[in-house]
């Protein structure tokens, strides 16, 4: 017998993501509406707020991780509380429910976490005005296209990897393309209430990286509580957390560790994997459409990502 809470996550991710719209000059997946973009633009904002904002396959759920972890203070919470307070994304439904992530983000009780892979321009608007804490992980772009690849690999509809390739470097990637959303929030790193960080720097200091967050955020952490929040998100250990939520809450537990309970987030979480699937041509392919997207960004965004 079917799970009734599984019953309405799609089948197929991947055909919702092929499956996109042009909204403002930006394609969105069917999974989003214009009436959601318009409801979430709108939506009230709390002070108190954490949001976690990237562009998908950029390291999500590893700062999803760390920061959950800096806010218990290094200790571990149960399977069964990650899933009642589990930090949603704001634009897709919330499997298992039956309305829209925002709408439950809404109900949720102060202080709140949650994640959006929408450009900057689609946040709610209230946050110029409320100054939540904002965090933003900027990736490599040739990686991010890998990781994208090697998410859609368990789907029933999978992309293969020349799909992939042509798909990601479109005009129509879904939330725009990678380019276009990181500099959208490179733009606001010296606010106050931004913080913007790359999937490198964190993989080359992940403890200074985990310190800069606990700051961020205002929690004053021990080394030692420091120290086990740096261990717990260590690729590692999130594999055995995950494992952990599946054994503990069964197919519900896969809408926290797997998209829409069918793709594992988790994977490699390496830096420079593109040099193992990119051919030559298609480096250079890459090459030329980067450098035409980045043309008129400022210099120092450049040579950050060794643009």
């Amino acid at each position: 017998m079917a799970n009734p809470e599984m019953s309405n996550v799609p089948r197929s991710m991947a055909a919702n993501i092929r499956n996109t719209f042009l909204y403002e000059g930006i394609h969105l997946t069917s999974f989003v509406t214009a009436d959601d973009i318009a409801n979430i633009r709108n939506m009230e904002v709390r002070e108190d707020d954490v949001i976690l904002t990237t562009y998908p396959k950029c390291g999500t759920h590893w700062m999803l991780e760390i920061l959950t972890l800096v806010k218990s203070s290094g200790v571990q919470v149960s399977s069964h509380e990650r899933f009642e307070k589990s930090a949603h994304l704001l634009e897709i439904p919330a499997w298992p429910k039956q309305c829209k992530s925002y709408e439950v983000v809404a109900e949720m009780s102060s202080p709140r976490m949650y994640i959006t892979h929408l450009p900057i321009q689609f946040l709610p608007k209230q946050i110029w005005e409320k100054k939540p804490k904002i965090v933003y992980v900027a990736r490599n772009a040739r990686d991010c296209l890998v990781s994208f690849y090697n998410f859609f690999k368990s789907d029933p509809q999978p992309l293969d990897w020349n799909e992939a390739f042509d798909f990601f470097i479109s005009d129509e990637a879904p939330y725009g393309t990678v380019w276009d959303h990181q500099y959208g929030f490179w733009k606001h790193r010296n606010d106050d209430n931004f913080l913007y960080v790359d999937f490198e720097d964190m993989k080359k200091d992940p403890a200074g990286n985990a310190a800069k967050v606990a700051a961020h955020l205002g929690n004053d952490l021990s080394a030692e509580q420091l120290a086990e929040v740096t261990r717990l998100s260590s690729i590692k250990e999130m594999k055995a957390t995950y494992a952990r939520i599946e054994e503990d809450l069964g197919p519900k537990g896969k809408l926290l560790t797997h998209g829409g309970g069918i793709l594992p987030f988790l994977h490699k979480g390496t830096v420079g994997g593109w040099k193992n699937i990119f051919t030559v041509a298609q480096n250079e392919i890459f090459q030329k459409r980067q450098e035409m997207k980045i043309k008129d960004f400022d210099e120092e965004f450049k040579k950050k990502f060794n643009l």
